[in-house]
Formats: structure tokens, C-alpha cells, sequence
């Protein structure tokens, strides 16, 4: 162990003693708080911000309008409608002056009477109220759960740099000196309160039926504490530290996620040094944006506790991931708006290791029962490389180290500061050597404890423990938009080469050729095929992908075979989400040539244009794009516009606009238009088995010139299913329901014949299950050429997810 001095710098040090009272029929917080602010800085302070982050969540404000930018406002978050939250101080007193204030957004400044000399102390005394809303996010409620954090007057950071009254974004998270917090929380008895720190007192009132539970964390930088009348708690104790578990999810889950705590805290101590509070709470929240952290407790969103068993290790990563961010974020604390690399790199990058030590780099997305543990799997780590390809390749990769409000989208954040840094460390830690690096790592957490760090002190740590200069590597990795990225991926022996032959759920990854073979079966009227889809492709589209599609019509007698050959093609980068070149042929002769290229930011919400130009014959066979997606939490994620101007010049000319409209009637309602003019394609269905019992209805694949308006509205019925198909193995996720109205004109160019203007009304109903098994039952008023019957259509749809 190289044992070196650091020369610290000095820090502030900020203690809370805060008393609340939550009205639970009127959602009002009623707080009391003292701050006792010690100067240690070289500086006379003559002036301070205090942050009000519940301000947020209001109509206007900084987070809200980043929202709208990328027509993702936070409406949808709110399951009863959106109210405005706000955090109003209704008295600022320093010791004995009452101090006069302006708040603006999220930010309270005020001037100080008496300024604030190096090294001494002052109290200000603050009373609060704030409304709390049902909301999913990291504060709100949601029946009777409540989860709170960023909820009390919190005094910014003054550091070497100065103040820091960074306001709440819609990207990035906070920054907190350490101190001490003393927290009195009053609710009604009924409910069982979980927070930072430990228990140190309770009382009841029995005549108005309430409790007060006081709490102490020392050395933190922040508090969170939920209740709700429903936890039911279960504890370990590991190494000296009390692990407890509050939860309403099943016996069996929590068991499992107990479990995954107790080797997650194991692990992380066992790699990097020893946990720095006397408990740890996981608890379990009404829905949200998945994981949070806070010292000593993290919040875990539902959703990740009703996932179906196959999907269990995504349980267990997100538990390790958050416990984990109590050392990169927790004990040692950093500027998570300016350098979010510092805990959410690192600790992304040890949460992977942590799988990858317990389970392997090749097999730990899915967790298959024993008896299907045959099937083909894929790793974490792929998913990670994939991502940072998709982003790099196309030009839009950005810096690691940078603001989190100054990416350009969502994506690219989470992209630079868990992936590709997680994927850096990989880097450094193949570099160094095992042993090395396990000193680097343990040597930062030792000296840095209970501090405020930079990348500085990192890249300094690694030089002193290495006795090198490191600092061109991390100029390299952390300051350019545009990196080697090849030189991520494949790390840790992770390298894959040759040929896999995988059936439908594998997943295309690594330096390797992936064939995919499925069969399928269609009944439509009198229309019987079987036959099967083959894809070879050479990753996720790097290489070139070609699709085989070749069925035998039962009736007919007759084989046909399509095939199409997608080859990427980026003559220009930005702003082309996606460029490629397709041939397809069916049986031997060429049916299209075509260059499809779509304009826009690289997977954000506001509008784009799809252009493709190129010879298109007839009877030419459409493969249909999906990707996977392992929940619908995706679903309830837009809120407004959305508009999609689509030209395709070919042959036959189509021209489409669609346009809709995502409302909270209850719950995510879309309501949608749609017109179409020009000349489409009737293609074959991704079914593996349709049936109809509506006469006259048949395969009438073949160009057919379309005048269409739809409109409608589609709503879901239920998310979040809590009861089990096959116990923990399967899960129902979601029923959605659809009422469509449809009129259109419809002229068949085969044989020009006119068809009929009519009215199309369904309900379908989906039943979902993971969003591979989709059942879609259809009853409605249905048109078919000469006629519309009264009917019911079901279909089974099966491998939805599998990119094409």
C-alpha cells in the first residue's frame, strides 16, 4: 500500500436540526429548521443561497422548461393531475436579525446584516411549509406512500469556486457539504416512518393520534425519509451495519432483495473499504424513475419489485448500483451537476463489476429457472457497449466532464456519465492491473472520506498510488466529444468472435456474426402460411443485416422466399439519426434499391422527416422494425405533441403526417390524428399465429392507392398488475385499451378498382406480458372490401421485441 499525505482543502461544515409535521388529508409539510453554518473558508461571506428544490415541480421553472424542450413536460408524472408543488420560507432569521430575502426559481438569496467571518459559526432559524403532490419522481406521494427528499430549505455549497445555487434541472442531480442532521418527523401513528440515519427517540400522542420519531445521521450531506401505512420490514445485520428491507412487495421478492443488499454492502466493502453509517435502509416506493440514492437509504422504485423472474437480476442491479452510490456519492461526496462522472461513473462501473465477479460478463441479464437455464443469454456489459456505439458511431457522443444541464438530450448524458466513463474505468482498471487499481480505488475512499472531491482529487490519487502521470489519459477520456470507442469495448475478457447461432430471444452482441432463426404460422380467413424469419447480421447495426423471410402458402401450394440485405451508410453525421442503404429481392429478382435516411437528434421527442429515395418494384417485402423493451414504464413517459412528417419517394408516392396529442384524462390518454394520401403497401403481418372470424377477410398483400383519416384515442386500463400468471416466473404488465374511428378511400392499383368510404370503429384491448407475449382481442365494426362486418379478430403476437 503507498501511503502518501494530502494536503486537504478546507470545506464547510453545516449542521440541520430540523422538526416536521406532515398533514396527510391536506399534503402540507409544516417544518422548523436550524442551520449552524461554520465558516471554515479563508473568506468573509456577506451573503447566502439556500436551495428550495420541491420550487421544481412548479409550472415555469427551470426543470419545466428543459422539460418542454425536449416535449417531455413533467405532466405525465402526475397520476391525479398536475397540481403546482411549492416550498414557500415563511420566516429567515440570522440568530438575532430577521433577514429580508427574494426567492427565484428554486433559489433563496439573501443578504446577511452581519457578515459571516473565516472561522466563525452562525445559525439561521427557517420556518417552511410546502405542498406535497402525487407525483412519480424522487419527492411526492402515491396512495399512502410518501417519499421525500430535496424537501427541506438546504443551504448551497460555498466552496474554492464560490457559491454554487445551481438550480433544480431536468438532468443532473446535487451538491451538499457535510454536517450533522438532528430530525424530528411527525405523522399519523397508522404509518411506519424509514429514514436516513438511526432511530433515537419516538413518542405517541394518543389523543390526536400521532407520533414523533427523531433521527441522527452524522457526517452526511443530505436526508430522505419515506412512511407508509403498508411497509412491512425485514433486517440482517452485516459486519457491525443493520441492513433493513421496508417493502409491501411479496414474501418471496423481499427475501431476494434482502439477499441482494446483504452482498451488494459485502461486496462494495470487501473492494473498496468499510461503510460509513451504522444502518442502511432499502425501501421500496410507489412507481418513479427507478432508483435513488440518498446517505444511509435508498429509494427503489416498484416496478423493479414486480418484474417476472427472468428479469430478476435487473432487482438485484439496481439495489447494488444504489447501496453502492453510498460510497461514490455518499461518503465521499462530489458536484453531481458539474461532475456526475464522479459518483454515477464510478459507481455504474462497480455495480458491473460486481455482477460481473458474482456471475460472469456473458450471462447476467436474465435469470432463467433452472430448467430453462439452456437458453441463450447475454451480459450487462454488452447492453453498455451497444449503447455507447449506437451514440459514438453517429457522431453524437459528448464530453464525460461536463454541466449536466448543457447536454444536449437525456440520452447523451446518461450516455458520457455511466457508460462511457463507467467503461473508462474498465480502461484504467485493465491498464493498471487488478492489484493496482484495487489500491488506486482503496486509497481514494480512505483519504477522502466524509470530503467534498473533483476529478483533480481522483487523477491525483491515481498518480501518487501509480507513481505516474495519468493525466493524458483523463484529458483524453473525460474532455473530447469524440473518442476512440473501439478501445471500450471488449474489455475485462469479455471479447467475442465467430459465428452464434441463437434462437428468437438472443440478443445480437460483441464481434460476431448473430443468426437468428424463428418459425412462424398465419391464419387469415382462408389464408394459411407457415414458414420462418432468419437474421444475419454482424452487431447492432455496424455491419451490414440480412433478413430471410421464406413461407408456404397451404392453399396455394406455393413457396415464395424475400430476402433484404440493410447496409449502414453514413455519408453525414449530424443530424441523421439513421442512414442505410436496402436491397431486397424476392426469390431471385431485384425488388428494391433504396436509400433511407431520417433526420432529427439522435432519440429525442420533437418532430422529424423520414426521407427514402430509390427504385421500388412491385410486390417488394417489408421487414417491420421493433426493439425491445422489458417494461412499459416507456408509456407513460411523453406528455404533449408529438409530430411525425414522413415523405417516402419511390415508384409510388406515400405522404403521412401524424400528429398526436398525450393528455392525462386518467392515468396517460393519447388522443391521435392521422391522414394519409398516396400509394402504400398492405404488408404481411410479424404474427406467428392470427385468427379472424370475419368473412371475406384476406391477405390482399400488393400496392393499393390509400386516402385515410384516423382518429382516436387510446388509454390504458391497468398498469402494474400485482397479481402473478405463474407465480414469479410471469407477470401480466398492462391492458391497454383503443377506440379508433377510421375513413377512409381505398383504391386496389392492381386491378383499379374502387373500393368503398366507410367508417371503422374498434375497441381492442391489449393484454401484455414483458412485452414479448402480446394477446389483442378487437371487437368493433370492421370494414372489408364490398362490405363491413360485425366481428371479433384476436391475435397472438409473440417476439415483438426482436429488432429487426
Amino acid at each position: 500500500m503507498v501511503v502518501f499525505l494530502i494536503l486537504f482543502s478546507w470545506q464547510q461544515k453545516v449542521n440541520y436540526k430540523i422538526d416536521v409535521e406532515i398533514d396527510t388529508k391536506k399534503h402540507i409539510l409544516y417544518g422548523r429548521e436550524t442551520i449552524i453554518y461554520t465558516n471554515n473558508s479563508p473568506d468573509t461571506l456577506k451573503e447566502i443561497y439556500i436551495h428550495l428544490y420541491p420550487n421544481a415541480y412548479r409550472k415555469g421553472s427551470v426543470m419545466y422548461k428543459e422539460a418542454e424542450k425536449f416535449n417531455l413536460s413533467h405532466d405525465f408524472s402526475y397520476p391525479r393531475s398536475f397540481k403546482d408543488a411549492y416550498l414557500k420560507v415563511k420566516r429567515l432569521q440570522s440568530e438575532r436579525d430577521q433577514l429580508n430575502f427574494s426567492v427565484k426559481g428554486t433559489i433563496l438569496h439573501a443578504k446577511l446584516k452581519e457578515p459571516i467571518y473565516p472561522g466563525d459559526t452562525r445559525k439561521f432559524h427557517i420556518e417552511f411549509e410546502e405542498y406535497i403532490p402525487a407525483i412519480f419522481v424522487r419527492w411526492g406521494r402515491f396512495k399512502s406512500n410518501y417519499h421525500l427528499s430535496q424537501w427541506y430549505p438546504k443551504i448551497a455549497v460555498y466552496d474554492r469556486k464560490g457559491w454554487h445555487p445551481d438550480e433544480f434541472h431536468l438532468y443532473g442531480e446535487f451538491y451538499g457539504d457535510f454536517g450533522d442532521y438532528d430530525v424530528s418527523i411527525t405523522v399519523p401513528f397508522k404509518y411506519k416512518i424509514v429514514a436516513s440515519g438511526i432511530l433515537i427517540d419516538s413518542k405517541i400522542d394518543s389523543l390526536n393520534k400521532r407520533k414523533t420519531e427523531r433521527y441522527l445521521i452524522k457526517n452526511s450531506h443530505d436526508f430522505a425519509f419515506c412512511f407508509d401505512k403498508r411497509y412491512k420490514v425485514k433486517s440482517k445485520m452485516v459486519n457491525n451495519v443493520r441492513i433493513n428491507l421496508y417493502y409491501f412487495c411479496s414474501e418471496k421478492t423481499a427475501e431476494r432483495a434482502l439477499k441482494y443488499a446483504v452482498q451488494g454492502l459485502k461486496y462494495y466493502e470487501s473492494k473498496y473499504g468499510e461503510y460509513g453509517y451504522r444502518e442502511m435502509d432499502v425501501v421500496e416506493t410507489e412507481p418513479g424513475p427507478g432508483g435513488m440514492e440518498y446517505p444511509g437509504l435508498v429509494m427503489l422504485s416498484k416496478q423493479y419489485f414486480e418484474l417476472p423472474y427472468i428479469l430478476d437480476y435487473l432487482l438485484e442491479d439496481v439495489i447494488v448500483h444504489e447501496i453502492g452510490h453510498n460510497w461514490w456519492y455518499g461518503v465521499i461526496a462530489n458536484n453531481e451537476t458539474d461532475e456526475a462522472w464522479l459518483d454515477e461513473g464510478i459507481n455504474t462501473f462497480s455495480d458491473k463489476r460486481y455482477t460481473e465477479d458474482n456471475y460472469g460478463v456473458t450471462k447476467n441479464l436474465l435469470k432463467y429457472p433452472e430448467f430453462l437455464s439452456w437458453l441463450p443469454n447475454t451480459g450487462i456489459r454488452y447492453i453498455y457497449e451497444d449503447n455507447l456505439i449506437e451514440v459514438e458511431r453517429r457522431g453524437y457522443g459528448e464530453e464525460i466532464l461536463k454541466s449536466s444541464y448543457k447536454y444536449r438530450e437525456g440520452t447523451s448524458y446518461s450516455e458520457a456519465v455511466y457508460i462511457k466513463a463507467s467503461l473508462m474505468m474498465d480502461l484504467l482498471r485493465d491498464s493498471l492491473g487488478e492489484d493496482k487499481f484495487n489500491e488506486v480505488m482503496q486509497v481514494y475512499y480512505k483519504n477522502y472520506k466524509y470530503r467534498l472531491v473533483s476529478t483533480e482529487d481522483f487523477i491525483k490519487t491515481v498518480n501518487e498510488v501509480t507513481g505516474e502521470d495519468w493525466e493524458g489519459f483523463f484529458d483524453y477520456w473525460l474532455r473530447n466529444k469524440e473518442v476512440d470507442y473501439k478501445r471500450l469495448i471488449g474489455l475485462n475478457n469479455s471479447r467475442r468472435r465467430g459465428i452464434r447461432i441463437v434462437p428468437i430471444f438472443g440478443f445480437p452482441k460483441g464481434e460476431e456474426v448473430l443468426i437468428t432463426f424463428f418459425p412462424y404460422a398465419w391464419k387469415m380467413g382462408d389464408t394459411t402460411l407457415i414458414g420462418n424469419f432468419s437474421m444475419i447480421k454482424y452487431r447492432t447495426m455496424v455491419g451490414p443485416t440480412i433478413t430471410v423471410n421464406s413461407f408456404y402458402q397451404m392453399e396455394n401450394k406455393k413457396f415464395t422466399t424475400y430476402t433484404s440485405a440493410i447496409i449502414p451508410l453514413y455519408i453525414i453525421k449530424r443530424p441523421v439519426r439513421n442512414q442505410y442503404l436496402r436491397i431486397t429481392m424476392e426469390d431471385i429478382g431485384l425488388k428494391e434499391l433504396s436509400l433511407f435516411t431520417s433526420f432529427g437528434p439522435y432519440i429525442s421527442y420533437p418532430p422529424y422527416i423520414n426521407i427514402k429515395t430509390g427504385y421500388l418494384l412491385e410486390d417488394s417485402f417489408n421487414v417491420w422494425k421493433n426493439s425491445i423493451q422489458f417494461s412499459n414504464m416507456g408509456k407513460i413517459s411523453l406528455s404533449g405533441w408529438r409530430l411525425n412528417f414522413e415523405v417516402d419517394l419511390s415508384t409510388f408516392n406515400r405522404f403521412t403526417i401524424d400528429i398526436s396529442q398525450y393528455q392525462r384524462i386518467f392515468w396517460l390518454t393519447n388522443i391521435f390524428i392521422k391522414a394519409e394520401y398516396g400509394a402504400g403497401t398492405n404488408l404481411p403481418q410479424s404474427y406467428m399465429f392470427k385468427y379472424t372470424d370475419i368473412p371475406g377477410n384476406k391477405d390482399t398483400t400488393g400496392y393499393t392507392q390509400k386516402t385515410s383519416i384516423t382518429t382516436g384515442i387510446n388509454f390504458p386500463v391497468w398498469y402494474y398488475a400485482d397479481i402473478y400468471l405463474i407465480r414469479e416466473y410471469l407477470k401480466l404488465s398492462s391492458i391497454m385499451g383503443n377506440v379508433s374511428f377510421y375513413l377512409y378511400n381505398i383504391r386496389d392499383i392492381k386491378d383499379f378498382q374502387s373500393i368503398n368510404k366507410t367508417l371503422h370503429i374498434t375497441f381492442p384491448i391489449t393484454f401484455t406480458v414483458w412485452n414479448i407475449l402480446r394477446i389483442t382481442l378487437k371487437p368493433g365494426y370492421i370494414p372489408y372490401p364490398y362490405r363491413a362486418e360485425k366481428g371479433m379478430t384476436f391475435d397472438l403476437e409473440m417476439g415483438s421485441g426482436i429488432n429487426f
